[in-house]
Parts: structure tokens; sequence; C-alpha cells
């Protein structure tokens, strides 16, 4: 049976994010992979939602669908071309997402707090900032470096309580 993540794949296909040649806009994490990082989210409706780094736009597009038109989406990213081509897809295909310019490893204290966050990229640390933007009981999806070998990561799932403390 179908869950709320493959309900929006199929409301928000990925190829729509793709560049015109098809190829996937770099950098940018492959659609099952997105899904699967989604799921261990859990983005309930009326969620206010952070991104950091939008990349093609397609996982910010995914959460708007999951957050429903109660909730609110996010995404930043330092790239400006990136930026603003991700903000063309979602005011073409009817997402409601804010598409911010800057360093994603501030957050993004004006919409804070978030009741979920979610980072498309390995920071050398997780910054204090996306933990003190988070909601009590909010959580946090980041990739964190496990060495300095290539590809040596894992991913994070961070909740925090009431005095922005995480339980991971």
């Amino acid at each position: 049976m179908p869950d709320a993540i493959d309900l929006a794949a199929d409301v928000v296909p990925a190829a729509r994010f793709h560049g015109p040649d098809g190829r996937a806009v770099r950098p940018c994490t492959p659609a099952a992979v997105t899904q699967r990082h989604l799921r261990m989210l859990a983005v309930p409706p009326g969620a206010n939602v952070l991104e950091i780094g939008t990349g093609s736009g397609y996982s910010a597009a995914l959460l708007a669908h999951l957050a429903g038109p109660t909730g609110h989406v996010t995404t930043v990213d330092i790239d400006a071309d990136l930026s603003r081509r991700a903000e063309a897809l979602f005011a073409e295909h009817g997402h409601q997402v804010a598409a911010v310019v800057g360093d994603g490893l501030l957050g993004h204290p004006p919409r804070a707090p978030y009741d979920r966050t979610l980072v498309g990229t390995t920071p050398p640390a997780i910054p204090d900032a996306w933990l003190q933007q988070l909601t009590p009981g909010g959580a946090l999806l980041t990739g964190v470096r496990l060495s300095s070998l290539p590809g040596a990561y894992a991913i994070a799932h961070v909740t925090v309580d009431a005095d922005h403390q995480p339980h991971r």
C-alpha cells in the first residue's frame, strides 16, 4: 500500500527537476534516496520545514506536498543560480516553497522555529544554529562525516528537547 512519500512522488515527478537533456542538476541526490530520507524525517501535515541545499528543487517540492497547504517549506542554497532555477520550477508547478539564497550553515532564522530540517549536504559538524532553530521535539536529518575518507559518512537523525539539546 502506498505511503505519503509514494503519493507525493506520484504528484511530484523527479524528471520535472532535471535539466532539458534529462540529466539531474548537480548536486542532486537520486530520487529513491531522497524518498528514503523523507520517510526517516516523517514530515507531518502543517509542518514548518527547512531544507539546507536546494539542489534541483525536487526534495523541497516533495516536502511542500507532505507539509500540505497549512505547512511551510523554506529551502536555502548558497548558489543563486540553483535557487532561481528551483524557484521558477516551484512557481511553474504550483509548489509552495520559499527559495532563499544564503549560507545554509546559518539555517534561516526569519522562518524559525522549524518542525523538521532536511540537510542535502554533509557539513564538517552539525551547526548549533540548526538545533536552535528547531521546535522542541523537532527533527533534523543530515549527513555526518565518519572520517576523511571519501564517502565515509552516515545519516544522523537528531531530535531536540525543550532546551534545544540534541537526542540522537
